[in-house]
């Protein structure tokens, strides 16, 4: 897994681990239209690059690569934490 689809369902955000970026923006943008998940970005774990989905979710103080890189880091680890044990 390389990147991480970050998006918010219900006011909570939640992330999907991906090996290609064509697969998470297409989980983000065409995928899952009719599950009312609101695309926020991806997250690549080998450069710590954030890509942000302009859907006007975010409030213009907010820090919108922070809080993918945050909500993808936490995906990240506890799925590493999965397959160690």
């Amino acid at each position: 897994m390389r990147f991480i689809a970050v998006f918010s369902q219900q006011n909570d955000y939640h992330a999907v681990g991906f090996d290609e970026l064509a697969d998470a923006a297409d989980f983000l943008l065409g995928g899952y239209q009719d599950a009312q998940l609101v695309p926020c970005g991806t997250y690549d774990v080998l450069t710590d690059e954030t890509i942000h989905v302009d859907t006007g979710l975010f409030e213009p103080d907010t820090d919108a690569g922070e809080l993918i890189r945050q909500t993808a880091r936490t995906y990240f680890n506890k799925a590493v934490s999965r397959n160690q044990e």
